[in-house]
């Protein structure tokens, strides 16, 4: 009997630490879904803004869109090529 509550007690201490572990890995990883968007967000809103004061048609947000998804790739490259080194 005092064997199945020690057992029951690990069982509750190991998913309190699973539970942890996803709560370490969404705060070190939740960003990168929210990068894109932002990214591509930002890059258009200064894109129009240089559009309109230039007025020149959509080339600059087109411009400047590309450059936010290129910075977003890159930071999500380095990202995996972090995760990828501190698996080994």
């Amino acid at each position: 009997m005092i064997y199945d509550r020690i057992r029951i007690a690990e069982n509750i201490k190991m998913k309190k630490n699973d539970n942890n572990e996803w709560m370490k890995a969404y705060a070190k990883y939740g960003y990168l879904g929210f990068m894109f968007p932002v990214a591509l967000f930002v890059g258009y809103i200064i894109g129009n803004f240089l559009d309109g004061k230039l007025d020149s048609s959509p080339i600059f947000a087109l411009v400047f869109m590309i450059l936010g998804f290129a910075g977003a790739l890159r930071t999500l490259l380095k990202e995996i090529d972090r995760m990828d080194r501190e698996e080994k």
